[in-house]
Parts: C-alpha cells; sequence; structure tokens
C-alpha cells in the first residue's frame, strides 16, 4: 500500500516537473526576432560588408523599429520593475555584474541576464551581430533619463569588447559622435524610439559618445535605453566564489561597485 503510495506520488512528482518544464519552454518572449532583420548585420561589427554610407563606414549604423511598440511597452515594464539607482542626472541598473574598473582583481562577477533580456540578445544574435560565443554580451547597462538630460562625452574603454548596441525605448534621442584628440563633432545620429544602434571599430575606438540632454516640456516622455556590451575580463568560477562568500571579497566587490558609479558619475 505504501509502496503504491510512494510510487503514486513519484509519478506526480515526475508529471509536475515535466509540466512545469514545458510552461517553461513555451514561455512568449518579450522580444521575438523579426523576419526582416534575420541577417542584417551579418559580418557588420567586422567590416566585411559594404558601408551604406560615410556613418556605416566610421562604424555606426541605426536599424528603425527594432522592436515593435507592444515590445517597447513589455521591455520598460520589465526595466520598472528592476531596482535604478541614481547617478548624476540619470538612473541606472547593472544587469549581468558590475564591471571592474581597475585593471588588476579578478574581473566582474557574472549574474545570469533576467529571461525577458535573454530574449533581446537572441532578436541581436538572429540579426547577425555577433559573430560567435565570444562576443555575445554579458552585460547590460539599463539607464533612465527623465527629460532635460543626457551624458556627457566619453569612451567605453578597454574594459569591453568593441562592440555596442543600444536600443532605445520610450522618447527618441542624439547620440553625438565626437574625436577623441580634437573634440570635433563627426556625427549626430537621430535614435528614435525603438531603435537599434550599433557601434564598432573607428567609431569605437577613436571617438568619443555622447547624449544630448532631451527638451522638455509638459508631458515629454522619459526615455530608456539597454546598453549592451561584452565585458572582456570576468571572474573564474573560484575567484567569483571567494568573492561572494568571504568579508574580504564582499568589501572588494562594494569597492568597485561604488568605483564604478563614480566612473559613470563622472561622465555626467
Amino acid at each position: 500500500m505504501a509502496e503504491a503510495a510512494a510510487e503514486a506520488a513519484a509519478e506526480a512528482a515526475t508529471k509536475a516537473a515535466a509540466e512545469a518544464g514545458s510552461e517553461a519552454n513555451d514561455r512568449v518572449p518579450v522580444v521575438l526576432a523579426q523576419p526582416c532583420h534575420a541577417g542584417l548585420l551579418a559580418g557588420w561589427a567586422d567590416g566585411e560588408v559594404e558601408p551604406l554610407d560615410a556613418l556605416d563606414a566610421l562604424g555606426i549604423r541605426v536599424v528603425p523599429e527594432f522592436v515593435t511598440a507592444d515590445e517597447e511597452a513589455a521591455l520598460v515594464e520589465c526595466l520598472e520593475a528592476g531596482r535604478f539607482t541614481s547617478v548624476g542626472g540619470r538612473e541606472l541598473q547593472n544587469l549581468g555584474g558590475v564591471p571592474p574598473v581597475l585593471d588588476e582583481g579578478p574581473g566582474m562577477v557574472v549574474e545570469p541576464l533576467p529571461e525577458w533580456l535573454g530574449d533581446v540578445v537572441a532578436a541581436l544574435n538572429a540579426a547577425g551581430l555577433y559573430s560567435g560565443e565570444a562576443a555575445v554580451p554579458n552585460h547590460c547597462l539599463a539607464n533612465r533619463y527623465p527629460p532635460g538630460t543626457g551624458i556627457a562625452p566619453h569612451c567605453d574603454g578597454p574594459r569591453f569588447a568593441p562592440l555596442v548596441a543600444d536600443i532605445s525605448l520610450g522618447a527618441d534621442a542624439v547620440m553625438v559622435f565626437s574625436e577623441v584628440a580634437s573634440r570635433e563633432i563627426v556625427a549626430e545620429v537621430e535614435l528614435p524610439a525603438r531603435s537599434l544602434l550599433v557601434f564598432a571599430r573607428d567609431a569605437y575606438h577613436k571617438h568619443k559618445h555622447a547624449i544630448a540632454s532631451s527638451p522638455t516640456y509638459e508631458g515629454s516622455p522619459t526615455r530608456y535605453s539597454l546598453t549592451l556590451r561584452r565585458v572582456k575580463r570576468v571572474a573564474e568560477a573560484g575567484a567569483a566564489r571567494e568573492i561572494l562568500y568571504t568579508d574580504e571579497g564582499l568589501r572588494a566587490a562594494r569597492a568597485a561597485k561604488f568605483a564604478h558609479l563614480r566612473l559613470i558619475s563622472e561622465k555626467e
């Protein structure tokens, strides 16, 4: 009797696990890869395709309507469910970990990206932006820009692989690229809401970029952006455990986080 009950319980548990797995697999993605974007950026990051124009030759391309209006609303909802940290005039979330600021140390302790952000990465991958696993982003800086705010000229530097994908949500913006040495403005790139901006090559290595302060008026919208990059230096599994589970490691992690926030705030 007890054996039959145990078998029935085991069978029920197996069925429940299978159903749970099926439900997880049936999850509707927040962002779907659109057929019109399939392979659109294949070879682009490495400069293997003929440039469309002078901006493209510099390593800058904008893909309008990369996400739909419904997807935009869903992404904003996901972001608002998270916790923003106020830095200068804007607010941000580090998703995937906190990038290292100093050259020494174990690197970023990698945290799993949220499922909804995995959908975004999958759509970028389907567009052909990434040439292999080593190029796929492991970090996203999510920004919330209240009306009237922007970000000062800066370079992302060697902490990241030289390929940036930035999705604009909620409001339009203008990104300004300028030469590092002369500060001469070389491009003012319009970023409509729901568009994807990618930049690499000379645009990454030889130019600073900035977000011009948005205009303010009654009812002016809040802009959000998802900046996806790959942090090059990450902590090995053993080092990550040491950081997470020792007092010294936690102190170093907090110091790295504050240093990262200071670095970001200096760009305002």
